[in-house]
């Protein structure tokens, strides 16, 4: 528990009712990529678990979670009025499915 607390020691935490900025918002994802990245090396390389799993159980499950949050802004746009374009839709994952 205390590695992945020390991992996780740079990434921000916003209070309850803040809304951060755009920078803000970029800078924690990035450093909150930054711990994850290091926090999965470290558990593959120490042939280590997270929270009593498999590293890949883990990397798997915050893919899942993302794209829970991923459907959950797409609804919210839906259901609000806006239409995106497929490029907004597709384009993070355009280059996979690219022949």
């Amino acid at each position: 528990r205390k590695a992945e607390k020390d991992e996780m020691t740079e990434v921000p935490v916003f209070d309850k009712g803040y809304s951060p900025t755009r920078l803000e918002l970029e800078k924690a994802l990035i450093e909150s990529s930054v711990a994850v990245v290091a926090r999965l090396r470290n558990a593959l390389e120490a042939g280590d678990v997270i929270r009593k799993r498999q590293p890949s159980v883990w990397l798997a499950y915050l893919i899942s979670h993302e794209s829970h949050h991923r459907g959950q802004i797409m609804l919210a746009l839906k259901q609000n009025g806006y239409t995106l374009s497929d490029e907004q839709k597709w384009g993070p994952w355009e280059r996979w499915f690219k022949d």
